[in-house]
């Protein structure tokens, strides 16, 4: 079985973000820093181009998809496995939904890079299942806004590439 490479991008922030208030399924716009951050993601990305982008149907993942597919001329696919926690949604729901999604996405691009971008909480949960690591331990694991985690999965294994890399969002040095 070939591998798939899925690159997870938590969504970029928004005001309330900043005030550290949790939007759940929301439907939250970017801010203006936000999409300059998820243009700094397209960047990073732009080679090797991804073969799909999908995202969280919730606006501000959305948004943050559609900047990084813009670049490649893609659609972006809405998939409800990727979605914020829904009200009373336990973490082993969330968990489960997620990789279900990620099993659909192993199926449909076998051998390709697709860029999934969603919540912190399902980016930490797909991260802590690559690792072997059970629910609980969610804060073992962080997911920044706008950060990039790479993994790929094979026939019988998992490899997390990287996980949570923010340089993309650093100001370019001077020569």
């Amino acid at each position: 079985m070939k591998s798939l490479r899925v690159i997870l991008v938590r969504h970029g922030g928004t005001a309330s973000s900043r005030e550290r208030r949790v939007e759940g399924s929301r439907d939250v716009p970017l801010s203006p820093e936000a999409r300059l951050r998820a243009e700094r993601v397209a960047s990073a990305l732009a080679a090797p181009a991804p073969a799909a982008v999908y995202a969280s149907p919730v606006a501000r993942a959305r948004e943050t998809a559609e900047i990084i597919a813009k670049p490649h001329r893609l659609s972006v696919s809405e998939d409800e496995a990727f979605g914020a926690l829904a009200s009373g949604e336990d973490l082993g729901a969330a968990r489960a939904r997620a990789l279900a999604g990620i099993e659909r996405l192993r199926a449909a691009h076998a051998g390709e890079t697709v860029v999934v971008v969603s919540h912190g909480v399902i980016v930490r949960l797909v991260v802590l299942d690559a690792l072997g690591l059970p629910p609980d331990r969610l804060g073992a694991v962080h997911a920044t806004a706008a950060g990039i985690t790479e993994i790929e999965y094979g026939g019988g294994w998992t490899t997390v590439h990287r996980m949570n890399t923010l340089q993309h969002l650093e100001p370019a040095r001077e020569p």
